[in-house]
């Protein structure tokens, strides 16, 4: 999945476990200036683009979140081809 953090200036981007906490496995930033940081790195930016490779085992309700702003949060839910 990849996210343009360009649409979103100014609101640090964190994806979360169902618990809350940082999810940092498979996670790539790279920014405008063609720099990239890698899982834990890769979170609380806001500009340039967020990719989440998704593990094929995966599976539940993840959150997005504004680090800045905790209203601003949404769900992204994965489900595993093979339970479909």
């Amino acid at each position: 999945i990849a996210f343009d953090l360009d649409l979103i200036p100014g609101h640090p981007f964190e994806i979360q476990q169902p618990n809350g906490s940082p999810y940092n496995t498979g996670l790539v930033h790279v920014a405008s200036n063609g720099t990239v940081s890698t899982d834990s790195a890769a979170q609380g930016k806001s500009s340039g683009t967020l990719y989440w490779r998704i593990p094929e085992n995966t599976s539940g309700t993840f959150a997005y979140q504004c680090t800045l702003h905790p209203a601003m949060v949404g769900a992204i839910t994965i489900k595993r081809l093979s339970s479909l």
